[in-house]
């Protein structure tokens, strides 16, 4: 499959996967432009490493499984023909990693998420975004170590904003992978 058709097709997924196209789309539609690739990626899954001690850690991950989109970069996670309900993507003009979930924002002045990983937690601010779902996004610079901490966890946790169910998402290639790609990109 000619390059530019196979980059056409991942940008249209993303697109599509992030609910900022106004057709019915889904994960699915994501996860059938990512079969639709060359398999080039050869990491392998990360060690357990979590922390029994802290309990945004342990139970059970919130239901979904990972996708990763070539072309501008994203890791999408959420149930199988659904919208993605936690995403990650670069914003290479100002080297972040976006990290964007499914939440309301009951206070825009006060709302934050946090991050736990097995190696600690970060908060962060977060602003809603437009779409037929309630999201909230925020960046981390790609200097920052803690974008290491989440690509390298075998499972990390994000709570908030306030009123928000926690999702326990388990790590995994797709997030390695877009950080390695989202770092290439930026520098």
């Amino acid at each position: 499959m000619p390059k530019r058709l196979i980059l056409s097709l991942g940008l249209v997924a993303l697109v599509a996967a992030c609910g900022n196209n106004e057709t019915d789309t889904t994960l699915e539609n994501a996860r059938q432009a990512e079969q639709a690739q060359d398999a080039e990626s050869a990491i392998e899954d990360t060690p357990d490493n979590i922390s029994v001690d802290d309990t945004l850690l342990t139970g059970a991950y919130s239901e979904g499984e990972w996708v990763y989109k070539a072309g501008d970069p994203a890791a999408l996670y959420g149930p199988p023909s659904t919208d993605a309900i936690f995403s990650l993507w670069c914003d290479t003009e100002v080297n972040e990693l976006i990290v964007q979930r499914a939440a309301e924002v009951v206070d825009p002045d006060t709302a934050e998420i946090t991050i736990v990983t097995p190696e600690g937690s970060r908060k962060y601010y977060v602003q809603s975004t437009d779409g037929p779902m309630p999201l909230v996004t925020t960046g981390i610079s790609l200097e920052d170590m803690f974008v290491d901490d989440i690509a390298q966890a075998a499972r990390f946790a994000v709570s908030g904003p306030d009123g928000s169910e926690t999702l326990r998402l388990p790590g995994g290639p797709e997030v390695v992978r877009l950080v390695q790609a989202c770092r290439r990109s930026a520098y």
